[in-house]
């Protein structure tokens, strides 16, 4: 409401007796709706004649200071060292204000708009500098007090600057007058919707494109659904047996990993304790960090041996542990134990590999585990998809909302600055 306000500021008291009847304009003939207004306010204030008089006079101003300032620069050198440092900046700003005046023989009083803004922030920064500098008092070096080059009263900078300020000010308040400032002031706004719609449909398109690629999602994970279950309700007896097989071979291996893992759960400091002291790492170290992976590994079960030795130091006390006697007790049943679970444990891996082997064969086990795979993926793209498009949502309605309170306030700035209503279709 802010940028409202300004407006109101701008474009004075409105006058409801002149509006006219309401016009409707869409969004692609809007810039061309307000070229044609923008014509018809230079036509009736003839602002191409004005603005031809204000540029002549302005680049006349611009090559008398640029004359006079080669001069300066020059008088620059009988300066003591540290007065041309201090003034150097000042100058070059000079220069480059100079060089920015300069404008284009071709710059019509449409497209001028763009420079009569940068025109007044930079001169009322020059001259600010200037009136702050010791130069604005202190400029006799520049005059060698001959006739016709006597010092005058005020900087002579100073002076060109103001002269041009005060050009520059007159043809301002005449665009200000004739309705052009809010015209261009219209304009801007005119981009800044015209971007927003075009967000707004790059969103939209983005979001159609996802819509489509979720229903062929959706349609990917019903697909591989009722293949699984029509998979699985297949008769199959030798399947199913094999399968409930499997099913209990994995439950007894993870009985005996259970019990592996509490075993060497007990006996976890001496292993530790011996590693220390004797420098063992290369089997030892797998048990202390995965047990039940080293003993499934551990083919001719070698940790036998090392468990037998650090009993014996346990019992030669050369090996120092907190409570020894429930760390032997713990050996001892390590060394009874490992050797059994380890025959049972190939056993039933041996027996898991035929079963594996015998539901491969029969395929059925494959096709499911295949499109299971693909389930999973497919579920998790669709997920993924389902909250990107969540998120695609709630921007397209910020940028709805954002479009709405632009539209809004662009027809109140035209209906106060031009007296006209106007509606601004979006399509």
């Amino acid at each position: 409401m802010g940028l409202l306000r300004m407006v109101l500021s701008l474009f004075r008291r409105i006058e409801p007796d002149r509006e006219t009847e309401r016009s409707v304009v869409s969004l692609d003939g809007l810039d061309s709706w307000l070229t044609v207004q923008i014509a018809e306010v230079i036509a009736k204030y003839d602002l191409v004649s004005g603005f031809k008089v204000y540029f002549s006079e302005l680049q006349g101003r611009r090559r008398i200071l640029s004359a006079q300032f080669s001069a300066w620069q020059a008088k620059l050198d009988e300066l003591p060292v540290e007065k041309q440092r201090e003034l150097q900046p000042l100058f070059e700003d000079v220069a480059y204000f100079l060089t920015f005046l300069s404008l284009p023989e071709s710059i019509s009083v449409a497209s001028y708009g763009k420079y009569d803004k940068q025109i007044e922030e930079r001169l009322n920064e020059l001259l600010s500098k200037v009136e702050q500098s010791w130069f604005v008092s202190s400029y006799a070096f520049l005059y060698d007090g001959t006739s016709g080059n006597r010092q005058p009263l005020v900087n002579p900078l100073l002076q060109e600057l103001l002269s041009i300020n005060a050009l520059h000010s007159r043809f301002s308040e005449t665009l200000r007058k004739s309705g052009f400032r809010r015209l261009e002031l219209l304009r801007s706004r005119v981009s800044h919707i015209v971007a927003l719609w075009s967000s707004y449909k790059d969103l939209e398109r983005e979001c159609t494109e996802k819509v489509k690629r979720l229903e062929q999602l959706r349609e990917k994970v019903a697909e591989k659904k009722g293949y699984i279950t029509a998979r699985q309700e297949e008769p199959s007896s030798e399947y199913d047996v094999l399968l409930q097989k499997k099913e209990s071979l994995i439950l007894q291996e993870e009985s005996i990993a259970m019990e592996v893992e509490l075993l060497f759960n007990a006996v976890h400091d001496v292993l530790l304790a011996y590693t220390k002291e004797h420098g063992e790492k290369v089997l030892v170290e797998p048990y202390l960090d995965h047990c039940v992976d080293a003993f499934k590994a551990d083919e001719g079960l070698h940790i036998l041996h090392i468990l037998s030795h650090c009993r014996a130091l346990l019992m030669a006390e050369k090996l120092l542990v907190s409570n020894p006697t429930a760390i032997l007790a713990a050996l001892d049943n390590c060394l009874d134990s490992l050797e059994h679970l380890h025959g049972r444990f190939l056993t039933l891996h041996k027996e898991h590999e035929v079963v594996k082997n015998n539901l491969f064969r029969l395929g059925k086990s494959q096709k499911i585990s295949e499109a299971s795979y693909k389930l999973d993926h497919f579920t998790q793209q669709l997920e993924k998809l389902e909250e990107e498009l969540a998120d695609f949502n709630d921007q397209m309605e910020e940028k709805q909302e954002e479009l709405v309170k632009e539209k809004e306030l662009f027809e109140n700035m035209v209906r106060i600055g031009l007296h006209r209503r106007l509606s601004v279709v979006m399509k």
